[in-house]
């Protein structure tokens, strides 16, 4: 091999190292864009899941229906009102024990 075909040789050598150069610093662009788009979706995800726990009702019945409600001795808003119909509609004072739950 004479010197002058050995330098077209790197030369050309050269030449696709500086492509192969090129061609990553292009990826390594493309995956920077990529990661500043996911960084954008991963923020509105997180502000639409608070968005969504803030639009759930509060637990404060849930407790109480979780443990049961005792319908036989449990006292309601509307249970004097319903006595009071009882007495007037149908002469009676108390629902039998087995009326009550």
């Amino acid at each position: 091999m004479n010197g002058e075909q050995y330098g077209r040789e790197n030369a050309q050598i050269r030449a696709r190292i500086a492509e192969l150069d090129a061609e990553v610093r292009g990826c390594e662009l493309d995956i920077a864009m990529i990661r500043d788009r996911m960084a954008v979706f991963l923020e509105e995800k997180k502000k639409l899941e608070q968005q969504l726990e803030q639009s759930r009702p509060s637990n404060k019945g849930k407790a109480k229906a979780q443990g049961g409600i005792n319908y036989s001795n449990e006292q309601f808003d509307w249970s004097d009102g319903l006595k009071a119909r009882m007495k007037a509609v149908f002469n009676i004072d108390e629902f039998r024990l087995c009326q009550r739950g």
